[in-house]
């Protein structure tokens, strides 16, 4: 028997190393959630004609001064009450067809504390253009050390 609310999904990364593993539930972002790979928003992100999405890091401050996606923006750390208050303070006048994509990158994707809490709150806003970016182990590994642009 399948519920509904509990429907578990798994990813499969194949490295070097093997193929791993990360499962976590759909109702973690519920129906509406757009995953976006790193290689793809790195490419959208270097596309001088194309506009560009607003880039929200949600995860630990020191993390997002050490190093981020160049152009992100940083409105607390949405694990914590005060930081999911600072978000919806800073979402609150915007657009709701302003598209955003969220990340974090602290740890691996399946035990991320931030990505979830603030989906679900911009989801919950009314913003129509959530993409969420699949980040499998951690922003050093899966962002910088391809190559992608950083930001200090």
């Amino acid at each position: 028997m399948v519920n509904s609310r509990k429907l578990l999904v798994s990813f499969f990364i194949i490295s070097a190393v093997g193929v791993t593993v990360l499962s976590r539930q759909v109702s973690d972002f519920g129906s509406g959630a757009k995953l976006v790979q790193p290689v793809e928003l790195a490419k959208e992100l270097s596309n001088v004609k194309s506009a560009k999405p607003t880039i929200l890091y949600v995860g630990p401050q020191f993390l997002y001064q050490g190093g981020h996606i160049p152009g992100a923006v940083f409105h607390g750390q949405a694990a914590r009450l005060d930081g999911l208050r600072e978000l919806k303070q800073w979402a609150q006048d915007l657009p709701r067809t302003q598209p955003i994509v969220i990340y974090c990158g602290c740890c691996p994707w399946d035990r991320c504390p931030n990505v979830r809490p603030a989906f679900k709150t911009l989801n919950e806003m009314g913003f129509k253009q959530l993409r969420v970016l699949q980040i499998p182990a951690d922003f050093e590994t899966d962002w910088v050390r391809k190559g992608y642009p950083v930001e200090r």
